[in-house]
This record gives structure tokens, sequence and C-alpha cells, in this order.
């Protein structure tokens, strides 16, 4: 397993663990718990993103967890998946974690996509709102990463005219969010990880296409970083190094703990305050890597 250090995370997360586990060719995915393996297996089987949250299901500690496949020519390679933790740290300023896992996919004889799983911790009004919406392709983040087939970032939520559910989120305390495609021939759904500032899922994101010669950089967003660690388009980095080269190699999502690798294009070094952890999500056209979308912890 290529698994990112619970000890990366910082003590104010809403995950209590990030990782990455291929999958062989019969299938077969480990993450090194009964629970948790069972669930793999299933989003395995079912060939689409999975959130659970019925505490049966789950190691203690764990409120939730998600599942995002990767595939490649129609074999799923590598699982990633998160897991968020059911209360703060008793020394925590934060009294409650505060985040979101959704899964949409396409329903009904129109090209909409409806909410087939998410958690919502305490956040009842949002909840609420999200299991009655629809969104068309093309609208909503669920519906713009069907329409792109790229990973989308939605920054400063509440006042993003892209996001529908803004109001919500808002109230809610929730500042970003990122859509991710799930794509085997073709679109299965998106996922979507909305994250507060108060207990970030990430507290850094960026997502990358393929480009003539190399990898422009679509869009990021950045909580409390230097404006020196912060990248705006446009940015190009080369297709034979850092992320474009592990994600070529692997054919698989990775993690990594190399701050050359983390922060591409940027001159300066690693900072005790910033993500010293990622994983970067990729999706394959053929075996050709399209995009990708980095989470940095």
């Amino acid at each position: 397993m290529n698994q990112v250090a619970t000890l990366s995370l910082p003590p104010h997360s809403f995950l209590t663990d990030a990782a990455v586990a291929n999958v062989s060719a019969e299938g077969v995915c480990t993450f090194g718990d009964l629970k948790l393996d069972a669930a793999a297996a299933k989003c395995i089987a079912d060939r689409n993103a999975l959130v659970v949250k019925q505490p049966s299901d789950l190691p203690d500690a764990v409120a939730s967890a998600v599942f995002i496949p990767v595939f490649v020519e129609q074999r799923i390679t590598s699982l990633v998946m998160l897991t968020s933790r059911d209360q703060m740290p008793a020394d925590s300023v934060v009294p409650e974690p505060v985040g979101v896992f959704e899964v949409w996919q396409p329903v009904g004889p129109y090209e909409e996509v409806a909410l087939s799983g998410g958690y919502y911790g305490k956040m009842e009004r949002f909840e609420n709102v999200s299991s009655f919406v629809r969104f068309e392709r093309g609208t909503g983040l669920p519906g713009q990463v069907w329409e792109k087939l790229t990973a989308v970032i939605h920054d400063d939520l509440g006042n993003h005219p892209g996001f529908l559910r803004a109001a919500g989120a808002s109230a809610d305390l929730l500042q970003t969010a990122v859509g991710i495609p799930v794509v085997d021939q073709d679109f299965i759904s998106s996922v979507v990880l909305i994250s507060s500032h108060r207990s970030p899922i990430f507290r850094g994101v960026e997502v990358w296409q393929a480009a003539s010669d190399g990898f422009d950089l679509l869009g990021g967003a950045y909580a409390e970083f230097p404006d020196s660690m912060t990248l705006n388009r446009p940015v190009r980095i080369a297709t034979d190094e850092g992320w474009p080269k592990l994600l070529s190699d692997a054919k698989a999502a990775v993690s990594s703990l190399d701050v050359g690798t983390i922060y591409p294009g940027r001159e300066s070094g690693a900072s005790e305050t910033l993500p010293d952890s990622a994983i970067a999500i990729p999706r394959f056209d053929g075996q050709t890597l399209h995009s990708f979308i980095v989470l940095m912890f």
C-alpha cells in the first residue's frame, strides 16, 4: 500500500487517514482493516465511488469513509480512501469536525446527476438541500465534472456563482469544494469533497491537464499559503518529472511526502506550516494520462 501517514495530517484535519492502495489484477485491495477492506471490495465490485457512514461498517473513531476508484482501460488499478473523524481531539479549539463527502451519478432519462451517497456530519440543513437537488450536465459542480471529465475546483463557496448550494455552504462554514470524475469508458460519477478551513479535508488543491508538451495548471485553491507557494495560471510543468511521471509510471493514484513533487513550479522549500503530504488522483484516457488533481494535506 502506498499510504500518506496519519502523522502527516494536521491535528485539526477533518480526516483520520488518507491512503492509496493498488488493486491487483484479481481485483483485490487491502487497507489493513477488515471493515475498510470490505468497503473497498464493494467499491471494486460496484465499479463506482462509495461513501460509507454506517458505524457498524467502520472502525472505531471513524465517522465515514469515501473510496474513489481509478480506471485504466476498464480496469480499476487503485483506490483512494479518505476517512473522517467522529470528533475532534480533546485539546482542539475546533468544537466539531466540518466537512462533506458526496457521490453524484446520472439518473433518469435526462442528462442529470443526483446524490447517490453522502456524509454531512451534523450539517442537516445542507444534507437536506443536497438530497433533493439534481444537476444537469454542465451545471453545478457535479454537472461540470461530467461535462469536462476533469476535476473542478470551486473556492470561496459562499460567493461562488457556479456553486448552486452556496447559501447552505456559507451557513455551514464550508469554503472549498472539489469535484473528481470517476470515468471508465464513459462517465460513472462525480465525487465531491467539500472542505472547511476550520477542519480541512485538504489545505491545498490543484488540477493539472495534459497539454502539447507538458501539463497546464487549470486551477488551484490554498488555505493560508504564503504567496510564494501558490500558483496562478498560466503554469506548465514537464511530463517527465514530478506528478506526471509518477502517475504515468504507476498507472494509478499515488501519494508523496516529497516537497519537490508536492510543490511543482515553486522555488521555495519546505515549511512547518505547509502540507508535507499529498495524493494525486489521475484520470486516464486509455493508457494516456489526461489530467489529475492533487490534494495537499
